[in-house]
């Protein structure tokens, strides 16, 4: 397909390129490359890891610190995150290696996706810089901070209830919204399942967290463990991960249901559409979620989804139409929904139908066309930013 637009559309994250990635790196990966089929795209991010995702799209690599010395200037420094730690070091590296030069005559605009990038690198370079907002719960110490002392003065959010979220705690309006989208080829009905039960099996994907409420899932999916198998497709990271995991093992062994649950761990996303296409059910029961990818993407591949009703997941997910909706926080609840579900094939396929049409309004390719649009504009005119915050 012939390239739409003489743009070149930069972004940088340092963990766009590990195996196992987030959400955030997730999105920037695969929308940098659909986006490179339509203009240009180049991400910089750190060195990448054996097995990693191969990119069609331009990759600068910077040296990521190893994690041991950073949990070692964490203790020196606990005001600092490891996040935090990680964003410095490879900004210091990359600068070095002439990282904003290579900005300055290879991108039209930059687009940054944490807060201390985004206020260092829109200090630095001449090219206009775009902030994008992945969820928004709570104004942080380093929000507060970017608020003050950053130079960009444009901004992205991944869904409109991310938008609202951010003009209602900051008095900032968003100038755009790009959200998520899938890869709907790949995430399919069609897709080879990863693994196959007798029964009927419902299934959660995401990082383990209390906050994406895995132990309401458990609790509500004890009463269910002799008609149905309960599968969790990912890990948390770092130590409080780690307890997470240890927490809901400990969970299932009180619950008396350990031959009903199996712990995948991690998976590469190259492979995730073939864990949603072994499930018979998705249930992603969340307290927050800016948008819920989770949800989408079982969606493009026939699954029925039980999920929150939260702003962002409440864009696309429509009870009794193409999802069943619970209340955060209430297994009881969502007990009734997964029983509903389990009980009934025909409801299955009513909801996995529905939702499939749902997920095809989301793919990758328009979500790309809306953000070149975007930045073609930025880019031919860029704003002043501001002397104060509103």
């Amino acid at each position: 397909m012939a390239r739409r637009e003489p743009i070149t559309i930069g972004h940088y994250y340092p963990k766009t390129r590990l195996r196992e990635a987030s959400g955030k790196a997730i999105f920037i990966r695969e929308l940098a490359a659909e986006v490179d089929s339509l203009a240009e795209s180049v991400v910089y991010s750190g060195v990448k890891r054996p097995h990693a995702t191969e990119s069609t799209y331009e990759t600068v690599e910077m040296a990521i610190p190893d994690t041991a010395f950073a949990a070692a200037v964490q203790r020196s420094l606990p005001i600092l995150g490891n996040d935090d730690i990680v964003s410095l070091r490879t900004l210091a590296a990359g600068i070095r290696s002439g990282l904003v030069a290579h900005i300055n005559t290879t991108v039209d605009v930059l687009i940054t996706h944490y807060y201390l990038d985004d206020l260092v690198l829109s200090r630095l370079v001449d090219v206009p810089t775009i902030y994008q907002y992945h969820g928004f719960s709570a104004v942080g110490v380093g929000g507060k901070v970017r608020e003050r002392l950053s130079a960009t003065d444009i901004h992205v959010a991944n869904s409109h209830a991310t938008a609202a979220a951010v003009t209602d705690a900051l008095d900032r309006e968003v100038d755009h919204v790009v959200t998520p989208g899938v890869d709907v080829d790949r995430f399919s009905p069609d897709a080879e399942p990863a693994f196959d039960r007798p029964e009927p099996t419902v299934t959660f994907v995401g990082r383990l967290a209390e906050a994406k409420g895995v132990f309401d899932l458990l609790d509500a999916f004890e009463p269910l463990s002799d008609d149905a198998h309960l599968c969790f497709v990912g890990d948390g990271a770092g130590p409080q991960g780690a307890s997470i995991a240890d927490a809901l093992s400990r969970r299932v062994r009180e619950l008396g249901i350990g031959d009903d649950v199996t712990f995948f761990g991690e998976v590469p996303h190259d492979d995730l559409h073939r864990y949603y296409a072994a499930s018979d059910i998705v249930c992603y029961p969340t307290y927050y979620d800016g948008f819920g990818l989770v949800n989408i993407e079982a969606m493009a591949c026939g699954v029925p989804v039980v999920t929150t009703r939260v702003d962002g997941v409440e864009a696309y997910a429509t009870h009794e139409e193409n999802s069943l909706l619970v209340e955060p926080g209430e297994p009881a609840e969502l007990a009734a929904a997964l029983r509903r579900l389990v009980s009934s094939p025909r409801l299955r396929d009513r909801l996995g139908t529905a939702g499939r049409t749902v997920a095809e309004r989301y793919s990758w390719r328009s979500q790309a066309e809306s953000l070149i649009d975007f930045c073609t504009t930025v880019a031919a005119e860029p704003r002043a930013r501001p002397t104060t915050h509103r």
